[in-house]
């Protein structure tokens, strides 16, 4: 099981001792079933990628000896180039390469009789987007256009080592086809900007559940900014990697640029609540998520097995008035479920096992209704004055739910333990229902919300 493999163990031990860990989700999606290894365990905070509000756009005009042609507006951070010749990638491959290595600039790949003092349009995929604008570099282009594979795919405004403008698949297909017919194509790029974007949207290579080694623990656990990312960026590679360019600042995207967020929102909510273990945080974090983020069409809703339980609010975790909270010993009962004869191997007690299912998270996910499931979650307050909250259900279509109570009343401190009830109501076997647990704060609107997979 992955949970045992030593990087998910070592990260249990630092829950154990207080560490808040926000683990990258990866960048294998849209498919489900890519959340995978320690970024699958209960114990880390599993982190996907969103938009910002802001991208950096840029403007790629084509001209064929005179006047503009073709233009597609991109994505960029590079600084711009004036009218310059330009080759597409496939048409110009090295002596002994074939077109489609060349297409994808891999290393190596291009002619440089036949790319000096060009603009090279190179096609997205395999290869890193700096290891294509270093094989420009390497055959003398002085300029990139990296073109999508997928129509789904968000536009990358990666700096490089020449100046670089990402565009949509469609966009580059046109300016392939136009590079084609032109007699003599020149090409201007403009210099990147900072410009209003859709925000809350789910990029496509974020990774989405269920995930296959537990599929009853509920992952990603959230999302956070992770495209076009503006950060520090080290100068140079480490020893065998490719190396970046010596700039100062870089524009990234990634779940590994979305998982930084999520840490430094749990080290700001540890400096308000220091007596808060990491359980707890993550649990502040989640409840109070926004859950409007949607698919990368911009419309269709996300599901929690690929948004989790939304985009973090740190503002909102800081005061969430109930938490969810995780003993160590709970996690060595869950690995007592998932692999018999962990508790006494690996941490000589004797430990009966916790289902899964029945883990005090901030999520539900029933991988498997069948005739129905039962399970339970312990809710503590953190408020410093008595509060009464309402309990409601609300989506899961085809599924009949019930609570233990419509009603909760709790002191400062206090916990209680909510009884959970979900039965089938016309779903069919293998079909997916989602909705939340929403616990509502009668004195001021507050809502602790829990998500809830469920297949029948």
């Amino acid at each position: 099981d992955g949970a045992l493999d030593p990087v998910s163990m070592a990260l249990m031990g630092a829950a154990a001792s207080g560490v808040f860990v926000s683990v990258a989700a990866g960048n294998d999606g849209p498919s489900p079933g890519t959340v995978r290894g320690a970024s699958g365990v209960p114990w880390v905070t599993t982190v996907g990628a969103s938009t910002l509000a802001r991208t950096f756009g840029a403007v790629v005009r084509l001209r064929d000896g005179g006047g503009v042609i073709g233009e597609a507006v991109g994505a960029s951070v590079s600084g711009g180039l004036p009218e310059t010749p330009v080759v597409d990638a496939g048409r110009v491959a090295a002596p002994g390469v074939a077109p489609a290595d060349a297409q994808l600039c891999l290393p190596g790949s291009l002619d440089p009789a036949r790319v000096g003092g060009t603009v090279v349009l190179c096609g997205r995929g395999v290869n890193a987007r700096v290891q294509k604008a270093l094989a420009v570099r390497d055959s003398g282009g002085v300029g990139m256009i990296v073109a999508n594979a997928d129509p789904g795919q968000e536009i990358s405004a990666e700096a490089g080592w020449v100046p670089t403008v990402g565009v949509a698949a469609g966009d580059g297909a046109g300016l392939r086809a136009l590079i084609a017919a032109a007699a003599q194509p020149l090409v201007t790029l403009d210099a990147g900007t900072a410009v209003p974007a859709a925000w809350d949207v789910l990029a496509q290579f974020s990774a989405r559940g269920p995930q296959p080694a537990a599929p009853d623990i509920a992952k990603p656990d959230l999302v956070a900014p992770g495209v076009a990312i503006l950060a520090a960026s080290a100068p140079s590679a480490a020893s065998g990697e490719t190396p970046t360019p010596p700039l100062s600042f870089q524009a990234l995207t990634g779940t590994s640029m979305a998982a930084p967020h999520v840490a430094g929102a749990a080290a700001l909510l540890m400096q308000v609540h220091p007596d808060w273990t990491p359980a707890a945080i993550r649990s502040a974090l989640m409840t109070t998520a926004n859950p409007a983020v949607v698919r990368e069409d911009g419309l269709t809703p996300t599901t929690p097995l690929e948004a989790g339980s939304g985009r973090i609010d740190p503002t909102r975790a800081a005061d969430p008035g109930l938490v969810l909270d995780v003993t160590p010993d709970e996690y060595v009962r869950y690995l007592e479920a998932v692999a018999p004869g962990t508790a006494i191997a690996r941490f000589g007690r004797a430990l009966p096992p916790l289902r899964p299912l029945d883990l005090n998270l901030p999520s539900i996910a029933i991988s498997r209704l069948g005739a129905g499931e039962a399970t339970a979650r312990t809710l503590t307050s953190v408020d410093p004055a008595p509060q009464t909250w309402t309990v409601a259900v609300q989506g899961l279509p085809g599924v009949a739910a019930s609570t233990s109570a419509v009603s909760l009343g709790l002191a400062p401190g206090a916990g209680v333990t909510l009884g959970l009830a979900f039965a089938p109501a016309g779903l069919a076997p293998g079909q997916q229902s989602f909705g939340a647990v929403v616990l509502t704060d009668v004195a001021d609107g507050r809502t602790v919300r829990i998500p809830v997979s469920i297949t029948g």
